[in-house]
């Protein structure tokens, strides 16, 4: 005999599949463990070119990975992409108001 889906199952069930979602696109606090590397090149980029800038999370692109940069008043947009022998190549776009 099959047993009934309850509301409290039924929201538990979608709970989960919520975060598994979450870990697999790696957005919110599983976007650091799922682009780690990216956020380590990131760190060391701003700690050089822009210190005490601060970056949210990274999302992946076609070519490599993007995400936005908060330096004082102004946001850029940082592209990252990986070249043949491992080194992260960075790029900046102002993004206007």
């Amino acid at each position: 005999m099959k047993e009934k889906m309850t509301p409290k199952k039924a929201a538990l069930l979608g709970a989960g599949a919520a975060v598994v979602y979450g870990f697999i696109k790696g957005k919110g606090i599983f976007n650091v463990p799922r682009f780690y590397d990216q956020h380590k090149a990131v760190e060391n980029y701003l700690r050089t070119y822009h210190n005490g800038a601060n970056h949210g999370d990274i999302i992946k692109t076609n070519d490599g990975w993007v995400c936005i940069v908060n330096i004082n008043e102004e946001q850029i947009l940082l592209n990252l992409q990986k070249s043949e022998d491992g080194a992260y190549i960075f790029s900046e776009e102002k993004l206007e108001e």
